[in-house]
């Protein structure tokens, strides 16, 4: 008799989203800002300057043991609620003069986000590859 086991998760497979995120500053105002990849355990968000600036004012340095915590909405699926949750900016690294890479981790997410993350990523993970390179 066969038992099923549950596999171990892949929580570091970033996978490309290319869709918006709305993100809520420490003074409450919500900013639209760019999602590029999706991993079990976080989100990396692109932006520019000025919404860094926003999002993170005077900050000069961000590390993981000081990380600040700001609030995300986002949806993988018209079809399937939103997901929010509030994140940990863990990194922030300069790609170009005026573009820069948010590495975020969820605090905490309830089980149907989750739900819903994992069945992104794995769907991700389980296209060929051509398909995973034609996603912009």
């Amino acid at each position: 008799m066969k038992t099923a086991t549950k596999r171990n998760l892949i929580y570091h497979t970033p996978i490309r989203v290319g869709d918006t995120v709305s993100v809520r500053t420490q003074n409450q105002e919500t900013i639209q800002t760019y999602m590029e990849a999706l991993a079990r355990d976080g989100i990396v968000l692109t932006c520019d300057r000025e919404t860094l600036d926003a999002l993170l004012p005077n900050r000069n340095m961000i590390a993981p043991k000081q990380a600040v915590t700001l609030h995300t909405t986002f949806s993988l699926d018209p079809d399937q609620g939103k997901i929010e949750s509030d994140c940990d900016v863990i990194c922030v690294r300069r790609l170009s003069r005026d573009t820069f890479q948010m590495e975020m981790r969820f605090q905490e997410l309830d089980d149907e986000s989750y739900a819903m993350i994992d069945a992104y990523v794995d769907s991700a993970l389980n296209r060929p590859k051509h398909a995973l390179e034609n996603v912009a």
